[in-house]
């Protein structure tokens, strides 16, 4: 309740659905991110050393973009991964596979909850936002491409009618050789932000901005 996960705290008419389908693995999917240490799999490279024949052709055949997202990785395809639409990875027909986004897969609900490296989120927004697919979006869009650590700030946010925020935006310019910090939520008008850590959040703060870590956000939320 105090994360509002997937939404339980202000999407009230899916309680009972969110209640029903809640996962251990799946939670800690949504979250990993915001842990410095995770199981093997949530270090990039490490999906899909092996495909079938099957995965393989139609690998080739798709491409190097994110078939949900649509971010191109051609230069880093240890991003991506074969998806089985229905949960069974020995059927490879055409028609039951997708090529996915590390992040993206694990927010697929037949997609094992495979935990995502804060690393690898970070390169994979990077694309995105080089390839324009986090500008001017609309709430489903932001909730659907935000780190899904923040997706319960987001339905929050949402409800009680407060702008849409950027995501995964970059604030000032880096320095001697350190790069830029990225909020993870941002109204630049506003010079507000979100952080997942507090090390970023510190070097906003600096910059003139008023951010605040997620879990500051979290409390705020929870007060109300």
């Amino acid at each position: 309740h105090k994360l509002n996960y997937k939404g339980f705290r202000t999407l009230k008419d899916r309680r009972a659905n969110i209640c029903r389908e809640f996962s251990v693995a799946e939670c800690f999917a949504r979250f990993s991110t915001l842990f410095d240490h995770g199981p093997e799999s949530a270090n990039p490279g490490t999906v899909d050393a092996k495909w079938s024949h099957g995965t393989a052709v139609y690998r080739h055949q798709r491409g190097d973009s994110c078939e949900r997202c649509g971010v191109g990785l051609r230069l880093h395809q240890d991003l991506l991964h074969i998806h089985h639409a229905n949960g069974d990875a020995r059927d490879d027909r055409p028609e039951n596979l997708r090529v996915l986004c590390l992040d993206c897969l694990r927010k697929e609900a037949r997609g094992g909850f495979r935990p995502l490296a804060a690393e690898a989120m970070a390169q994979i927004q990077v694309c995105r936002r080089e390839q324009g697919l986090l500008d001017e979006l609309d709430w489903a869009q932001t909730i659907a491409l935000a780190d899904a650590a923040v997706e319960g700030l987001l339905h929050y946010y949402c409800e009680h009618n407060q702008p849409v925020p950027r995501i995964a935006y970059p604030v000032g310019t880096g320095k001697r050789g350190i790069k830029a910090p990225c909020a993870e939520l941002a109204w630049p008008s506003r010079k507000q932000a979100v952080s997942l850590n507090r090390p970023t959040a510190r070097r906003l703060s600096k910059q003139g901005w008023r951010c605040l870590t997620l879990s500051e956000a979290l409390a705020i939320m929870n007060q109300r």
